[in-house]
C-alpha cells in the first residue's frame, strides 16, 4: 500500500469536518500511522508536507518529489501553440505552481514559441 501525502493535514479541516472534530483527529492520525508502518509506505510530494506530518503526527513519510523525470525522453513536452489555460485558486502550492508556469514560459520563449 502506498499513501501519497500532498497537502497539510489541517488544510481546510474546519470547512470540511468542523472544528468540533479536531480533538478526535490527532489520535486517529497517530494510530493510522502506527498501523500502516509495517505494511505501507507513505510518501510526500512536497518537503513541507513531509515535515509537517512528522511534526504533527510523528509519521515520517518519504519525500518523493513529483518530477516525472522517468518520462522525459519518451514524452517530450513540445507545445504546438503558446495558448495556456490558467485558473485562480487558494492553495499553499500556489507559489510553486506559479514558478513552474514562469519556467515553462521562459523555456517556450527561448525555443521560439511566441
Amino acid at each position: 500500500l502506498l499513501v501519497r501525502v500532498s497537502m497539510c493535514l489541517l488544510h481546510s479541516f474546519a470547512q470540511v469536518f468542523g472544528e468540533q472534530e479536531l480533538p478526535d483527529f490527532w489520535p486517529l492520525v497517530r494510530r493510522m500511522g502506527a498501523e500502516m508502518q509495517p505494511q505501507a509506505t507513505i510518501s510526500a510530494a512536497a518537503r513541507i508536507s513531509a515535515e509537517i506530518l512528522h511534526f504533527q503526527a510523528s509519521i515520517r513519510p518519504l519525500y518523493v518529489p513529483a518530477l516525472s523525470l522517468h518520462v522525459s525522453q519518451t514524452a517530450k513536452y513540445s507545445p504546438t501553440s503558446s495558448d495556456v489555460l490558467l485558473f485562480r485558486f487558494r492553495l499553499p502550492g500556489a507559489p510553486g505552481f506559479i514558478r513552474v508556469i514562469q519556467m515553462l514560459t521562459e523555456e517556450a520563449r527561448a525555443s521560439g514559441v511566441p
